[in-house]
């Protein structure tokens, strides 16, 4: 993951560069960090879809051609969705042939949140 980490972190310094107001301070918008996640996909092949996470039936479909740029996927996806949780634990789950990641977070407020994605592509690209 390294390498991922790198190249958002690269995207997003070179946006900041371009982003400095006249008092010198940098302004990060979140479409900055949506187009560096965005960047970092089209390097690393991985797309997410579907819905919001929240239950197994809204799962976030990945797709990505092996389980390492899916877990990548899973990252950015947090990353753009609720910046600032923490993973705290992962199970996988199997239903309906199909295969699900659930991963719970910490929130920024102190909450406990899980986020539902489904794996299935990125398990049978390999």
């Amino acid at each position: 993951m390294k390498p991922l980490k790198t190249a958002i972190s690269l995207a997003v310094a070179g946006l900041a560069l371009c982003a400095c107001t006249s008092t010198g301070q940098v302004q990060v918008t979140p479409e900055m960090v949506l187009g560096a996640a965005q960047t970092a996909g089209s390097l690393y092949n991985f797309s997410f879809s579907g819905g919001d996470g929240s239950t197994l039936a809204s799962a976030v479909v990945i797709t990505a051609p092996n389980q390492l740029a899916g877990i990548n996927a899973e990252v950015n996806w947090i990353k753009i969705n609720h910046p600032g949780w923490k993973k705290r634990k992962q199970e996988i789950l199997a239903q309906n042939n199909r295969t699900y990641h659930r991963i719970e977070y910490r929130t920024d407020d102190n909450q406990t949140k899980s986020v539902y994605f489904d794996v299935t592509a990125c398990l049978s690209a390999q």
